[in-house]
Protein backbone atom coordinates (compact mmCIF):
# COMPACT_ATOMS: atom_id res chain seq x y z
CA UNK A 1 0.00 0.00 0.00
CA UNK A 2 1.58 3.17 -1.11
CA UNK A 3 0.78 6.74 0.77
CA UNK A 4 -0.25 9.96 -1.45
CA UNK A 5 2.01 12.78 -0.94
CA UNK A 6 -0.79 14.70 0.92
CA UNK A 7 -0.75 11.72 3.48
CA UNK A 8 2.88 11.78 3.57
CA UNK A 9 3.14 15.77 4.59
CA UNK A 10 0.58 15.08 7.24
CA UNK A 11 2.38 12.38 9.03
CA UNK A 12 5.71 14.40 8.50
CA UNK A 13 3.78 17.47 10.22
CA UNK A 14 2.65 15.15 12.85
CA UNK A 15 5.61 13.90 13.90
CA UNK A 16 7.63 16.83 14.23
CA UNK A 17 4.55 18.59 16.60
CA UNK A 18 4.51 14.56 18.84
CA UNK A 19 8.85 15.23 18.81
CA UNK A 20 7.90 18.81 20.30
CA UNK A 21 5.79 17.84 22.77
CA UNK A 22 7.64 14.80 23.79
CA UNK A 23 10.78 16.70 24.77
CA UNK A 24 9.58 19.21 26.54
CA UNK A 25 7.54 16.47 28.80
CA UNK A 26 10.88 14.08 28.86
CA UNK A 27 12.80 17.39 29.91
CA UNK A 28 10.68 18.01 32.83
CA UNK A 29 10.12 13.98 33.98
CA UNK A 30 13.92 13.37 34.07
CA UNK A 31 14.44 16.25 36.29
CA UNK A 32 11.87 14.25 38.49
CA UNK A 33 13.03 11.48 38.55
CA UNK A 34 17.04 12.47 39.33
CA UNK A 35 15.16 13.91 42.45
CA UNK A 36 13.23 11.17 43.41
CA UNK A 37 16.23 8.89 42.76
CA UNK A 38 18.17 11.32 45.01
CA UNK A 39 15.68 11.45 48.00
CA UNK A 40 14.75 7.97 48.37
CA UNK A 41 18.57 6.72 48.81
CA UNK A 42 18.27 3.24 50.38
CA UNK A 43 19.18 2.22 53.88
CA UNK A 44 20.95 -0.85 54.38
CA UNK A 45 21.00 -3.52 56.66
CA UNK A 46 22.44 -6.68 57.32
CA UNK A 47 20.47 -9.25 59.98
CA UNK A 48 21.28 -12.71 61.00
CA UNK A 49 18.01 -14.85 60.01
CA UNK A 50 17.78 -15.02 63.81
CA UNK A 51 17.57 -11.57 64.40
CA UNK A 52 14.43 -11.57 61.64
CA UNK A 53 11.10 -11.62 62.80
CA UNK A 54 7.68 -10.97 60.99
CA UNK A 55 4.80 -9.59 62.78
CA UNK A 56 1.04 -9.91 61.98
CA UNK A 57 -1.31 -7.52 60.98
CA UNK A 58 -4.40 -9.41 62.86
CA UNK A 59 -7.55 -9.84 60.94
CA UNK A 60 -5.67 -9.07 57.35
CA UNK A 61 -3.57 -10.90 55.37
CA UNK A 62 -0.88 -8.69 56.53
CA UNK A 63 2.69 -8.71 57.87
CA UNK A 64 5.18 -6.83 59.06
CA UNK A 65 8.78 -7.01 59.09
CA UNK A 66 11.36 -6.40 62.50
CA UNK A 67 14.95 -6.88 62.33
CA UNK A 68 16.60 -7.07 66.56
CA UNK A 69 16.22 -3.51 67.81
CA UNK A 70 14.35 -1.86 64.81
CA UNK A 71 10.57 -0.81 64.77
CA UNK A 72 8.56 -2.71 62.88
CA UNK A 73 8.08 -1.60 58.93
CA UNK A 74 5.58 -2.26 56.33
CA UNK A 75 7.16 -4.91 52.91
CA UNK A 76 6.47 -3.68 49.90
CA UNK A 77 5.10 -6.27 47.43
CA UNK A 78 8.59 -6.63 45.07
CA UNK A 79 10.24 -7.72 48.51
CA UNK A 80 7.23 -10.22 49.74
CA UNK A 81 8.31 -12.03 46.90
CA UNK A 82 11.85 -12.09 47.27
CA UNK A 83 11.21 -13.06 51.22
CA UNK A 84 8.83 -15.67 49.66
CA UNK A 85 12.29 -16.96 47.67
CA UNK A 86 14.20 -17.23 50.35
CA UNK A 87 11.75 -18.97 52.55
CA UNK A 88 11.43 -22.02 49.89
CA UNK A 89 7.19 -20.81 50.48
CA UNK A 90 5.52 -20.88 47.21
CA UNK A 91 4.18 -17.64 46.15
CA UNK A 92 1.01 -18.96 45.43
CA UNK A 93 0.23 -20.12 49.36
CA UNK A 94 1.21 -17.18 50.07
CA UNK A 95 -1.29 -15.40 48.81
CA UNK A 96 -4.00 -17.66 49.88
CA UNK A 97 -2.96 -17.37 53.15
CA UNK A 98 -2.89 -13.33 52.51
CA UNK A 99 -6.37 -13.51 50.61
CA UNK A 100 -7.92 -15.31 53.97
CA UNK A 101 -6.17 -13.02 56.06
CA UNK A 102 -4.09 -15.61 57.95
CA UNK A 103 -1.43 -12.93 59.03
CA UNK A 104 -0.37 -14.80 61.96
CA UNK A 105 -0.24 -18.57 59.88
CA UNK A 106 1.68 -16.20 57.40
CA UNK A 107 3.83 -14.28 60.08
CA UNK A 108 4.60 -17.91 61.67
CA UNK A 109 5.30 -19.92 58.43
CA UNK A 110 7.68 -17.12 57.54
CA UNK A 111 9.00 -17.24 60.87
CA UNK A 112 9.97 -20.78 61.38
CA UNK A 113 11.62 -20.65 57.98
CA UNK A 114 13.83 -18.26 58.09
CA UNK A 115 14.93 -18.86 61.64
CA UNK A 116 16.09 -21.95 60.47
CA UNK A 117 18.06 -20.60 57.29
CA UNK A 118 21.09 -21.89 57.24
CA UNK A 119 22.66 -18.23 55.53
CA UNK A 120 24.73 -16.42 56.88
CA UNK A 121 23.00 -12.76 56.78
CA UNK A 122 20.91 -10.96 54.39
CA UNK A 123 20.74 -7.71 52.95
CA UNK A 124 17.65 -5.95 53.73
CA UNK A 125 17.23 -2.66 51.70
CA UNK A 126 14.76 -0.04 53.17
CA UNK A 127 12.89 3.40 52.18
CA UNK A 128 10.70 5.63 54.25
CA UNK A 129 10.40 2.56 56.86
CA UNK A 130 9.26 0.33 53.70
CA UNK A 131 11.43 -3.18 53.19
CA UNK A 132 11.73 -3.16 49.32
CA UNK A 133 14.38 -5.32 48.91
CA UNK A 134 15.15 -8.80 50.86
CA UNK A 135 18.47 -10.05 49.01
CA UNK A 136 21.45 -12.19 49.70
CA UNK A 137 24.30 -10.82 51.10
CA UNK A 138 26.00 -11.28 47.98
CA UNK A 139 24.21 -8.75 46.21
CA UNK A 140 26.48 -6.15 45.00
CA UNK A 141 24.73 -3.08 45.90
CA UNK A 142 24.91 0.29 43.52
CA UNK A 143 23.52 3.73 43.87
CA UNK A 144 21.55 4.51 40.53
CA UNK A 145 21.66 8.27 41.19
CA UNK A 146 25.30 8.86 39.76
CA UNK A 147 24.83 6.01 37.18
CA UNK A 148 21.68 7.81 35.72
CA UNK A 149 23.43 10.93 35.74
CA UNK A 150 26.03 9.23 33.98
CA UNK A 151 24.14 7.85 31.28
CA UNK A 152 21.86 11.01 30.67
CA UNK A 153 25.44 13.20 30.55
CA UNK A 154 26.91 10.69 28.27
CA UNK A 155 23.64 10.99 25.87
CA UNK A 156 23.82 14.36 25.90
CA UNK A 157 26.91 14.58 24.54
CA UNK A 158 25.12 13.31 21.33
CA UNK A 159 22.53 15.58 21.40
CA UNK A 160 19.97 12.70 22.52
CA UNK A 161 17.14 14.09 24.86
CA UNK A 162 15.26 12.52 27.54
CA UNK A 163 11.17 11.37 26.57
CA UNK A 164 9.85 8.88 28.97
CA UNK A 165 11.42 8.67 32.67
CA UNK A 166 9.59 6.68 35.29
CA UNK A 167 11.13 6.50 39.03
CA UNK A 168 9.03 3.46 40.38
CA UNK A 169 9.17 2.28 43.52
CA UNK A 170 11.52 -0.76 42.91
CA UNK A 171 12.86 0.05 39.46
CA UNK A 172 13.66 3.24 36.99
CA UNK A 173 13.85 3.54 33.40
CA UNK A 174 15.02 6.70 31.01
CA UNK A 175 14.11 6.88 27.56
CA UNK A 176 16.56 9.11 25.26
CA UNK A 177 16.53 10.05 20.98
CA UNK A 178 17.99 11.82 18.97
CA UNK A 179 15.57 15.11 18.17
CA UNK A 180 15.34 14.10 14.63
CA UNK A 181 12.27 12.77 12.61
CA UNK A 182 14.63 9.74 10.38
CA UNK A 183 12.85 8.18 7.78
CA UNK A 184 13.28 4.10 7.24
CA UNK A 185 11.03 4.50 4.28
CA UNK A 186 8.32 6.93 2.40
CA UNK A 187 5.98 8.10 4.93
CA UNK A 188 7.30 6.44 8.13
CA UNK A 189 8.74 8.76 10.56
CA UNK A 190 10.70 7.33 13.58
CA UNK A 191 12.73 8.12 16.47
CA UNK A 192 16.28 5.93 17.54
CA UNK A 193 17.67 6.10 20.80
CA UNK A 194 18.21 4.17 23.98
CA UNK A 195 16.40 2.83 27.21
CA UNK A 196 18.21 2.94 30.58
CA UNK A 197 16.69 0.13 32.93
CA UNK A 198 18.02 -0.40 36.65
CA UNK A 199 17.43 -1.34 39.93
CA UNK A 200 18.30 -1.11 43.46
CA UNK A 201 16.15 -4.01 45.30
CA UNK A 202 16.82 -6.71 42.32
CA UNK A 203 13.93 -6.11 39.99
CA UNK A 204 15.77 -6.82 37.20
CA UNK A 205 19.75 -6.31 36.38
CA UNK A 206 21.09 -2.89 34.61
CA UNK A 207 20.46 -2.62 31.21
CA UNK A 208 20.77 -0.49 27.85
CA UNK A 209 19.33 -1.32 24.85
CA UNK A 210 18.42 0.03 20.95
CA UNK A 211 15.03 2.34 20.99
CA UNK A 212 13.15 3.10 18.24
CA UNK A 213 9.58 4.77 18.54
CA UNK A 214 7.21 5.07 16.02
CA UNK A 215 6.78 8.57 16.09
CA UNK A 216 2.91 8.34 14.37
CA UNK A 217 1.49 6.32 17.27
CA UNK A 218 4.48 6.71 19.87
CA UNK A 219 4.57 2.67 19.25
CA UNK A 220 8.56 2.15 20.97
CA UNK A 221 10.66 -0.84 20.19
CA UNK A 222 13.64 -2.14 21.94
CA UNK A 223 16.46 -3.86 20.91
CA UNK A 224 19.40 -6.52 22.81
CA UNK A 225 20.83 -5.52 26.07
CA UNK A 226 23.97 -3.75 25.48
CA UNK A 227 24.73 -5.04 29.40
CA UNK A 228 24.97 -8.39 30.79
CA UNK A 229 25.06 -7.80 34.36
CA UNK A 230 24.26 -9.52 37.38
CA UNK A 231 24.71 -7.67 41.02
CA UNK A 232 26.85 -9.87 42.26
CA UNK A 233 29.91 -9.40 44.07
CA UNK A 234 31.87 -10.65 47.12
CA UNK A 235 30.44 -11.22 50.16
CA UNK A 236 29.81 -7.97 53.07
CA UNK A 237 31.46 -7.91 55.94
CA UNK A 238 30.11 -5.21 57.75
CA UNK A 239 28.16 -2.08 56.23
CA UNK A 240 31.59 -0.04 57.11
CA UNK A 241 33.63 -1.96 54.99
CA UNK A 242 30.70 -2.29 52.09
CA UNK A 243 30.68 1.19 51.57
CA UNK A 244 33.68 1.47 50.02
CA UNK A 245 33.05 -1.38 47.48
CA UNK A 246 29.88 0.01 46.86
CA UNK A 247 31.09 3.19 46.02
CA UNK A 248 33.41 2.38 43.94
CA UNK A 249 31.15 -0.80 42.09
CA UNK A 250 28.79 2.46 41.64
CA UNK A 251 31.91 4.52 40.42
CA UNK A 252 32.92 1.77 37.71
CA UNK A 253 29.60 0.84 36.37
CA UNK A 254 28.93 4.49 36.16
CA UNK A 255 32.08 4.65 33.05
CA UNK A 256 30.65 1.31 31.94
CA UNK A 257 27.59 2.82 31.04
CA UNK A 258 28.64 5.59 29.42
CA UNK A 259 30.77 3.17 27.15
CA UNK A 260 27.58 1.48 26.46
CA UNK A 261 25.85 4.85 24.95
CA UNK A 262 29.00 5.15 22.90
CA UNK A 263 28.72 2.06 21.53
CA UNK A 264 24.72 2.14 20.91
CA UNK A 265 24.76 5.78 19.25
CA UNK A 266 27.63 5.66 16.95
CA UNK A 267 26.35 6.21 13.08
CA UNK A 268 26.42 2.39 12.56
CA UNK A 269 23.83 0.98 14.91
CA UNK A 270 21.35 3.72 14.02
CA UNK A 271 21.62 2.66 10.21
CA UNK A 272 21.04 -0.84 10.50
CA UNK A 273 18.53 -0.27 12.78
CA UNK A 274 16.81 1.94 10.11
CA UNK A 275 17.69 -1.15 7.51
CA UNK A 276 16.04 -3.54 9.78
CA UNK A 277 12.94 -1.80 9.87
CA UNK A 278 12.76 -1.04 6.06
CA UNK A 279 13.38 -4.47 5.79
CA UNK A 280 10.93 -5.83 8.43
CA UNK A 281 7.71 -3.42 5.91
CA UNK A 282 8.66 -5.40 3.17
CA UNK A 283 8.50 -8.76 4.95
CA UNK A 284 5.06 -10.37 4.33
CA UNK A 285 4.31 -12.83 7.53
CA UNK A 286 1.49 -15.15 8.56
CA UNK A 287 0.83 -13.00 12.03
CA UNK A 288 -1.54 -15.78 13.27
CA UNK A 289 1.03 -18.53 13.34
CA UNK A 290 3.63 -15.96 14.78
CA UNK A 291 1.54 -14.89 17.78
CA UNK A 292 1.06 -18.85 18.42
CA UNK A 293 4.38 -19.04 18.35
CA UNK A 294 5.41 -16.50 20.63
CA UNK A 295 2.46 -17.92 23.27
CA UNK A 296 3.84 -21.51 22.64
CA UNK A 297 7.21 -19.97 23.72
CA UNK A 298 5.89 -18.42 26.75
CA UNK A 299 6.57 -14.88 25.65
CA UNK A 300 3.14 -14.31 26.08
CA UNK A 301 -0.55 -15.39 27.91
CA UNK A 302 -3.16 -16.54 25.69
CA UNK A 303 -5.20 -13.44 26.45
CA UNK A 304 -1.92 -11.35 24.84
CA UNK A 305 -2.15 -13.46 22.28
CA UNK A 306 -5.78 -12.86 21.29
CA UNK A 307 -5.44 -8.81 21.84
CA UNK A 308 -2.81 -8.42 19.56
CA UNK A 309 -4.38 -10.63 17.22
CA UNK A 310 -7.66 -8.46 17.44
CA UNK A 311 -5.14 -5.25 17.42
CA UNK A 312 -3.18 -6.79 14.17
CA UNK A 313 -6.14 -7.85 12.08
CA UNK A 314 -7.95 -4.19 12.55
CA UNK A 315 -8.65 -2.08 10.04
CA UNK A 316 -5.83 0.43 11.81
CA UNK A 317 -3.31 2.28 9.51
CA UNK A 318 -2.43 4.98 11.65
CA UNK A 319 -1.77 3.42 15.07
CA UNK A 320 -0.21 0.51 12.97
CA UNK A 321 1.75 0.74 9.49
CA UNK A 322 -0.26 -0.76 6.74
CA UNK A 323 -0.08 -4.08 5.08
CA UNK A 324 0.96 -7.47 6.85
CA UNK A 325 4.07 -7.09 7.10
CA UNK A 326 6.68 -7.89 10.40
CA UNK A 327 6.82 -4.27 11.24
CA UNK A 328 2.79 -4.22 11.54
CA UNK A 329 3.33 -7.07 13.77
CA UNK A 330 5.62 -5.60 15.99
CA UNK A 331 4.05 -2.29 16.21
CA UNK A 332 0.51 -4.23 17.21
CA UNK A 333 2.70 -5.54 19.50
CA UNK A 334 4.54 -2.30 20.83
CA UNK A 335 0.64 -1.23 20.83
CA UNK A 336 -0.67 -3.27 23.01
CA UNK A 337 2.22 -2.95 25.51
CA UNK A 338 1.07 0.82 25.93
CA UNK A 339 -2.43 -0.38 27.74
CA UNK A 340 -0.02 -2.49 30.15
CA UNK A 341 1.71 -1.82 33.31
CA UNK A 342 5.14 0.00 33.43
CA UNK A 343 7.15 -3.57 33.87
CA UNK A 344 5.12 -5.61 31.78
CA UNK A 345 5.23 -2.55 28.94
CA UNK A 346 8.81 -2.60 28.62
CA UNK A 347 8.89 -6.51 28.64
CA UNK A 348 6.64 -6.70 25.48
CA UNK A 349 8.18 -3.34 23.73
CA UNK A 350 11.30 -5.76 24.21
CA UNK A 351 9.43 -8.70 22.58
CA UNK A 352 7.99 -6.49 19.38
CA UNK A 353 12.39 -5.34 19.43
CA UNK A 354 12.66 -9.26 18.45
CA UNK A 355 9.94 -9.27 15.65
CA UNK A 356 11.79 -6.49 13.55
CA UNK A 357 15.17 -8.15 14.41
CA UNK A 358 16.50 -5.15 16.77
CA UNK A 359 18.56 -7.50 18.45
CA UNK A 360 21.00 -8.67 15.68
CA UNK A 361 21.96 -4.23 16.42
CA UNK A 362 25.24 -4.90 18.37
CA UNK A 363 25.27 -2.91 21.53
Amino acid sequence: MRLSREEIMRAATTAEGKLQRLVEYGKTRAIETLQNLQSNLPQDYLPRPREINFEPVMDSGVVKFQMKGKEPMSIHTHALHQVADKAGIPWTYMQTMREDKQADLLAHNLNMRMHGSTSDKYLVRVVNQEMRGFLSDKYRRMDSSPIVESYLRKATEFGAVPLECQCLDTKVYIKMALPHVYKPYEGEPVLVGMCFQNSDFGDGAISLKAWIMRLVCINGMLGEDGFRKVHLGARLDDISFSQKTYELDTQTMASAVSDVVQHVMNPASIVRRLELIRAAHEKKVDADKAIDDLQKGSKITKGEAKDIKEIFGSAEVEMLPPGNSAWRLSNAIALFAQKNEDGRALELEALAGQVVGLQQVAA
